[in-house]
């Protein structure tokens, strides 16, 4: 079952830098595999600012006038139906990007584009991102894997919602989100939970409780604490590592001897 979604008109808060990051700098694993020359180009087009949690960065259909490259806030790709309901449909964290339809040449997406977890993250504008990409040729090859990566993700979170247990939903959720923040204390409501998961909030509150009872998390005042990892990826069906192996491909060896 999917859930109605609360909009949002939060706006980023902004963090100006008086000097261009480094390469050991960066937060996001993108940017870490960049050489410095192509690391300090992207922060002087942009700055920092600070993603609140459920802002709207683009409704559906709207232009994407930023890039975003997460450094520890957590995007989410929403999709909104007529009658009210929404789900998720894609997760980007600071393993990746925000922007795909700059990257492949449109000014809009199908999805509502939100933040999932607040936090950090490099802001460009979308016109100068867009003029300095030919400039930076190790940033273009490894957009086009992580692209090949995200849609992975999205088909890969299609088939689960619709074959595995709401259980191995929410855990496969929580160690994805874990993998990107590195905080075993996720900020998140069961009502957010839900949204994510494209279930009724009962179904969630049913869950964690069982997991709860299990030791694998504990849930209080709007946060999940994760307590036992490996018992989390014990009950998880398979899509978590899939989705979890794809990413890492990009940070292999032969993955770097290829850009």
């Amino acid at each position: 079952m999917i859930t109605s979604f609360p909009h949002s008109s939060a706006n980023a808060n902004e963090r100006g830098f008086s000097h261009a990051r480094t390469h050991d700098h960066n937060r996001n694993r993108l940017l870490e595999r960049l050489p410095a020359s192509e690391v300090v180009a992207l922060w002087s087009a942009g700055k920092e600012v600070r993603i609140s949690s459920r802002e709207v960065i683009a409704d559906a259909g709207d232009e994407f006038t930023y890039v975003f490259f997460p450094e520890d806030s957590v995007f989410s790709f929403i999709t909104d139906f007529a009658g009210g309901a929404s789900v998720e449909a894609g997760t980007v964290g600071p393993e990746g990007f925000v922007g795909i339809p700059v990257l492949l040449g449109s000014s809009s997406w199908p999805q509502r584009t939100i933040a999932q977890i607040p936090g950090g993250a490099l802001r460009i504008p979308a016109d100068r991102f867009v003029a300095l990409l030919p400039e930076l040729p190790m940033l273009s090859a490894l957009l086009n894997r992580y692209l090949l990566a995200y849609l992975s993700q999205i088909s890969q979170t299609a088939g689960c919602n619709s074959q595995h247990t709401v259980e191995q939903r929410c855990a496969r959720w929580l160690l994805l989100t874990h993998d990107r923040v590195g905080d075993l204390e996720i900020p998140l409501t069961q009502e957010f939970l839900s949204y994510m998961l494209g279930v009724r909030r009962p179904s969630v509150t049913i869950t964690q409780a069982q997991l709860q009872r299990m030791g694998l998390i504990r849930y209080s005042r709007g946060k999940i604490q994760i307590l036992d990892r490996k018992g989390l990826e014990a009950i998880s069906c398979e899509c978590y590592r899939i989705v979890r192996d794809e990413f890492a491909a990009l940070a292999e060896p032969q993955a770097a001897a290829a850009l």
